[in-house]
């Protein structure tokens, strides 16, 4: 019984054999994890890969290539690509001077702008002259191809360092949080289309993250109704 239940003396302990490869294998998996943690999807290599493999394998050439259904990653991708793009455009022709910059491979867009362009100054009132643009927001969230949804994330920061106190719900940035999100749900955005919340940061500024999600997949954004970005 002894034998089942330790090893010898000298192989007992953290400084055992097994102790030393069960730390190796650790090693080799927090390797993986990192390798696969920095690695992002190149739709033209794979197509090239899927391409070679269907010119090796397919059976008679008269067969339909369409019948190969395309990956889900791939079809998210470039429904995001897409979204990405029509998001950027309405950017640049009504607001120039917002900063735009494609994240995650193209992906995602993230769209900075100045506070005060959506409301009127040191004020929680949305500015009248952005309703149009803000329709058309609306419209680009609401017209999601089959199987994905369009969502944006709406992030105001509240100055100071990233470890900094949000502000209670009577200071200006959680009445703007408030407020934008009222306007965009009475305006006729989707529900599950848009979360806005606050956020340390430079002061008086308003970012907007665009992104595709699949059907059905919840998002992780805070609820507009919490002021307090919590």
């Amino acid at each position: 019984m002894d034998g089942f239940q330790r090893d010898d003396e000298e192989q007992a302990g953290l400084g055992g054999p097994r102790s030393l490869f069960l730390s190796l294998y650790l090693v080799l998996l927090a390797f993986f994890i990192a390798l696969i943690s920095l690695s992002t999807f190149e739709e033209k290599r794979t197509r090239a890969v899927v391409d070679s493999l269907w010119s090796t394998f397919s059976g008679p050439k008269d067969t339909a290539r369409d019948l190969v259904p395309p990956s889900r990653s791939g079809s998210l991708l470039g429904a995001a690509r897409q979204f990405v793009s029509e998001a950027g455009d309405l950017f640049q022709a009504a607001i120039p001077t917002a900063r735009i910059q494609t994240l995650s491979g193209g992906s995602v867009l993230e769209v900075t702008l100045r506070g005060d362009i959506l409301f009127q100054e040191n004020s929680a009132t949305p500015r009248s002259g952005q309703f149009p643009f803000l329709d058309r927001i609306i419209a680009a969230l609401s017209s999601a191809p089959a199987g994905v949804r369009r969502h944006m994330d709406v992030t105001l920061t509240t100055g100071g360092a990233s470890n900094a106190t949000l502000p209670g719900p009577e200071s200006l940035e959680p009445r703007r949080a408030a407020a934008l999100g009222a306007l965009l749900m009475g305006r006729g955005v989707p529900p599950e289309g848009v979360s806005v919340g606050l956020a340390p940061g430079p002061f008086g500024l308003v970012i907007l993250s665009f992104r595709i999600l699949p059907e059905g997949e919840g998002d992780d954004g805070e609820d507009w109704r919490g002021t307090d970005g919590r």
